[in-house]
């Protein structure tokens, strides 16, 4: 299994039913040694953008890029504007990013509601995905088939990686 350093993982869950994409993030910037949290983005996305349930990855890039930009590199992918294929494009693309220890945040469908939700792909083999899920409910590392996975994938698939910058 190719797989990030899970001990290192912060493992930090949502504050509210609707904070999957700042959990993610906090999630992953504090793996990387870098000090966020999900208020922080929030509060920052609000002051931005005024309305909340507009967040997605790319205004969440914005911000980050802001404030973080001389430590990190924000990058961001989806199956719209055609960066990905197929859900083998988006398998591999994480694969990649595991290999080099880089946690990989991508849009789902949620396990038990509609709409769309952040998991991070934190390791994987030739079968199975192991993400992080940020929703409280869920206790500990969620192994799914691969078949399975590609088909959660949101209609609006993104990802968001975030590299530490050398």
């Amino acid at each position: 299994m190719v797989r990030i350093n899970f001990e290192n993982f912060p493992k930090i869950k949502q504050s509210t039913q609707i904070w999957c994409i700042p959990a993610s993030v906090e999630n992953v910037v504090k793996y990387h040694g870098g000090d966020i949290s999900q208020v922080d983005i929030v509060i920052e996305f609000i002051q931005k953008f005024t309305y909340f349930k507009s967040i997605c990855f790319e205004k969440v890039k914005d911000i980050l890029d802001e404030r973080y930009g001389k430590n990190f590199e924000f990058i961001v992918k989806s199956l719209s504007n055609g960066d990905f294929k197929t859900g083998n494009d988006v398998i591999s693309y994480a694969e990649d990013c595991i290999k080099k220890g880089l946690p990989l945040i991508v849009s789902m469908k949620p396990f038990k509601s509609r709409g769309a939700h952040m998991y991070t792909i934190i390791g994987l083999d030739d079968d199975i995905v192991v993400v992080f899920d940020t929703n409280p409910d869920v206790k500990g590392y969620t192994r799914m088939p691969k078949d399975k996975f590609i088909r959660d994938l949101s209609s609006d698939m993104g990802t968001l990686l975030i590299k530490p910058k050398s």
